[in-house]
């Protein structure tokens, strides 16, 4: 996976309109016509500086993930079990999901969506570091 990452302008004057509405998925009801601008950078980070906008290349993510999705991916959270993390793994980098195995011995694996890609073991002879947790995953229609 080749990573691009963007940084998060903690001060941007780029703001969206937004309908204050719930649209819902089932049956039909009007809208009122009520707008006021959101600023995605604060929705996305909180304000919180600790993050970076990733452009996801390739499908081993695929049910959660997709080719040409981007994500927003935190560096001030700790992993929890089941995460979808960003990792360098052996001086290549990787997202999936973070997940830790107990019973006859511990393991740390790394787990693809995509059933097609096998898990990773990570061991104690991997080069290994956490650089992040997706927090957001923006998809494209």
């Amino acid at each position: 996976m080749r990573l691009i990452a963007y940084a998060l302008s903690m001060k941007s004057d780029t703001s969206i309109p937004t309908l204050l509405a719930r649209i819902p998925a089932g049956h039909r009801h009007e809208l009122e016509s009520h707008f006021e601008r959101v600023d995605l950078n604060k929705m996305l980070t909180g304000n919180k500086p600790n993050h970076l906008l990733l452009h996801i290349e390739g499908d081993s993510m695929d049910g959660d993930i997709g080719d040409g999705d981007w994500v927003v991916m935190s560096r001030d959270r700790e992993p929890k079990h089941n995460d979808v993390i960003v990792a360098q793994l052996n001086s290549e980098f990787t997202i999936k999901r973070f997940q830790t195995k107990y019973g006859h011995r511990h393991g740390l694996f790394l787990v693809p969506t995509n059933g097609s890609y096998a898990t990773t073991e990570v061991t104690e002879q991997d080069d290994y570091e956490i650089l992040g947790v997706v927090v957001y995953i923006i998809k494209k229609p």
